[in-house]
């Protein structure tokens, strides 16, 4: 449906938040299962927050992928120049190369759930060590959409 509406590769950033929304659709039936079960319903809770967190926190993520450089085209470039090339917004970011942050969260939240049910934990240390390593890559290649020294410039001047 989204690629037929869209005409074109739906891309990664949105593929992240339709999985995303499997997921917690997962996480809720995790939870119902909750809500029944008789037996260790503590480890139960902690495991279906841990998921459903891992949901909306895959959403963040590839929102932001399509929000943050908008915002900073918008307010870097997008007042027309006769002197420069103009900067696209897909000249920020290459959204391609978001594709190991998505599959390093997915993993990590996938080990650590499992881990997390069966009482494994050097599994789930694993498993965060993963969901860690896909927050770093987020982090830095959000920071280059930023340009450190643009941003530097920008926070201290006065509008």
């Amino acid at each position: 449906m989204f690629q037929k509406r869209l005409r074109k590769r739906i891309e990664p950033p949105i593929r992240a938040v339709i999985v995303s929304s499997v997921i917690a659709l997962l996480g809720l039936a995790l939870f119902m299962v909750q809500l029944v079960w008789a037996e260790g319903a503590h480890g139960w809770q902690a495991v279906v927050m841990l998921y459903l967190l891992g949901a909306v926190t895959l959403v963040v993520m590839g929102f932001a992928y399509k929000i943050v450089p908008f915002l900073v085209w918008r307010k870097r470039y997008s007042k027309p120049s006769t002197t420069t090339k103009p900067v696209l917004i897909s000249h920020l970011i290459n959204l391609n190369k978001a594709w190991p942050v998505f599959i390093a969260f997915l993993a990590g939240l996938s080990i650590t759930t499992v881990s997390s049910l069966l009482d494994w934990n050097s599994a789930a240390m694993a498993g965060t060590i993963f969901m860690g390593l896909g927050i770093l890559l987020f982090c830095l290649q959000i920071f280059q959409v930023f340009g450190i020294r643009a941003l530097g410039k920008e926070l201290f001047k006065h509008d």
